[in-house]
């Protein structure tokens, strides 16, 4: 379907920052329509990532005020870890968890430390994916460390549920990075062209 001149000139109008440079100089209809669906696609990513945001958001409050909320009970539920070392440092892992929790929580919904947030995220759900399959590969009594719904999921299903999650902070890392790196060329492009 070709626009009209009147469709092209509401659009190279209204396109977003950068664009309209882009648009400028008599490029003619096809530019226009490449814009508007690389428009499309860049707001469809962008909604995406705002949905992975909110999951890992959820999930780490969630998680965090859990464990904060039922401290004694975290604490009781690490100290008796197979793990020597995180037996050990049972009071010091049920803070600095839950910290790190809300710390990339925190982080999720600026668009400035997003990134950062979802490489924290990653990293956090490496650590608990890696220390379930561990649980799961030793044969040792499993005591679960998780709080409020999560304690109610079978072994196997926590480590679904972390690999779920695991792949979408990954999945944020990779849209995130494309998305900004997409927005820079935008720059530089309207810096380019006048």
């Amino acid at each position: 379907m070709l626009l009209s001149d009147k469709d092209c000139s509401f659009w190279t109008k209204n396109a977003p920052f950068g664009q309209k440079k882009v648009l400028g100089g008599g490029y003619g209809r096809s530019v226009t329509l490449y814009v508007r669906r690389q428009y499309s696609l860049s707001m469809k990513k962008t909604i995406l990532i705002e949905i992975i945001s909110a999951l890992l958001l959820l999930l780490f409050c969630y998680a965090a005020l859990t464990k904060l909320s039922e401290y004694s009970v975290f604490v009781f539920q690490v100290s008796e870890s197979p793990f020597k070392l995180l037996a050990k440092s049972a009071h010091w892992i049920a803070w600095l968890i839950p910290t790190l929790e809300l710390l990339v929580a925190a982080m999720l919904p600026f668009t400035k430390t997003r990134l950062w947030a979802f490489y924290g995220a990653t990293g956090l759900m490496l650590v608990f994916t890696i220390y379930i399959a561990a649980m799961l590969l030793s044969g040792l009594p499993l005591p679960c460390a998780c709080g409020g719904i999560i304690s109610a999921l079978h072994w196997p299903g926590h480590l679904v549920f972390n690999i779920f999650f695991l792949g979408l902070s990954i999945g944020g890392i990779f849209l995130e990075r494309k998305n900004k790196a997409e927005i820079n060329d935008l720059h530089a492009q309207s810096y380019s062209t006048g």
